[in-house]
């Protein structure tokens, strides 16, 4: 169930606006290009590296998360320019990117029914075919164009979709000599997160499963991990959980790293568990 209003059945697509270009990052493409192939180049990844299928990284405005969410696009670049210099290594084709609803309640998943959204450096094609396969189940509803743009956890993560699949860092959209491929060669699926219990974790995971065993598939998970305030009702705060002496700080570092430690493990059950105890 969801807000009404907020999903509908038989939604006409759209092109999905860059709505919080020009407040949460530069609406310059330029200018884009330049901050985040300078944050990509900070984070590079070794080019011996194992190739990631999956990466965890924020959501917030790029003035705050920006070079921390290098580090996990760094592995997206890398799996995409190895596949391009290396026999047998598959390039990315399709980008699942799977975002929190923070302004309507949804029970479950939706759909974005954006046939393309723009991601300033350019536009990044929507795998409609995919998205038709999910909504077959039954178990997806669809976004109308009003509750897509609203929302920032997926937008936030278009443009560095973008550069990091465009594996020339001299490139930039806005230079004629050298525009590069901007989102070509590969399509993206979008996916809103509501509330979610134990059995529909399980019933999302078996429906996603066989597009992460696909190598041809890559995912982005948006989370900033801890959000710790009393206007987010989210204040844990003790000496015995992690040791005396600790700040708030160094508490909330902590209590992350259990919870990345936990999903590095792939424990889905440990995970639960420490969502049920941390509230984080």
């Amino acid at each position: 169930s969801a807000e009404p209003g907020a999903f509908a059945s038989g939604v006409t697509r759209y092109r999905r606006r860059a709505s919080h270009a020009g407040s949460w990052y530069t609406s310059q493409p330029s200018t884009l290009n330049a901050q985040l192939e300078g944050w990509l180049a900070t984070a590079a990844v070794s080019r011996t590296a194992a190739s990631a299928r999956a990466i965890i990284a924020p959501h917030a405005g790029y003035s705050f998360s920006g070079p921390t969410a290098a580090h996990a696009y760094g592995h997206l670049r890398h799996a995409a320019a190895v596949a391009a210099s290396a026999a047998g290594q598959v390039r990315p084709r399709r980008v699942f990117v799977l975002g929190p609803s923070h302004h309507v309640y949804l029970e479950g998943c939706a759909v974005s029914m954006a046939s393309a959204c723009d991601a300033v450096l350019g536009d990044l094609v929507v795998d409609t075919e995919v998205v038709e396969s999910l909504l077959a189940t039954g178990h997806f509803q669809q976004t109308t164009s009003n509750v897509d743009e609203d929302e920032h956890s997926i937008e936030m993560h278009l443009p560095y979709i973008t550069r990091a699949m465009e594996t020339d860092p001299s490139s930039d959209p806005t230079d004629a000599h050298n525009p590069g491929t901007f989102g070509e060669g590969f399509s993206v699926v979008c996916i809103m997160v509501g509330q979610v219990n134990d059995q529909q974790q399980a019933l999302y995971g078996s429906i996603l499963a066989p597009y992460l065993e696909d190598p041809e598939n890559f995912f982005v998970v948006s989370s900033d991990f801890c959000h710790w305030g009393s206007r987010f009702r989210c204040t844990p705060f003790d000496q015995k959980t992690y040791g005396k002496g600790l700040q708030i700080w160094e508490y909330i570092s902590a209590m992350d790293h259990e919870g990345m430690d936990i999903i590095e493990a792939q424990d889905a059950r440990g995970f639960n568990a420490y969502l049920q105890r941390t509230k984080n």
